[in-house]
């Protein structure tokens, strides 16, 4: 028998995205301190991760979730939470 789920519904894959636009502030992070043009690209960065983020739930609450979804899902929400931290810490 086929699968009868929407094919749209939310995966590791609609939260991993999030995940690798949050990388490069990680990562800018880990070799430089953000001032300046770097912390504006890591605040948009974030607010472009955020975005994501809201849309992998736009398409969790119209077609639910498959798979180990929300493995991945925690983990996109944490990371999140401490990529904020850092930048309302550092200013």
């Amino acid at each position: 028998m086929s699968d009868t789920r929407c094919p749209r519904t939310a995966t590791e894959g609609t939260w991993g995205v999030p995940l690798l636009v949050l990388a490069p502030p990680a990562v800018i992070r880990l070799f430089a301190d953000p001032t300046g043009a770097w912390l504006i690209a890591c605040w948009a960065l974030w607010i472009l991760a955020a975005v994501l983020v809201a849309a992998g739930w736009v398409a969790v609450a119209r077609h639910g979730s498959r798979g180990r979804a929300w493995g991945t899902c925690l983990l996109v929400h944490a990371v999140l939470a401490w990529q904020l931290a850092l930048l309302l810490i550092r200013h």
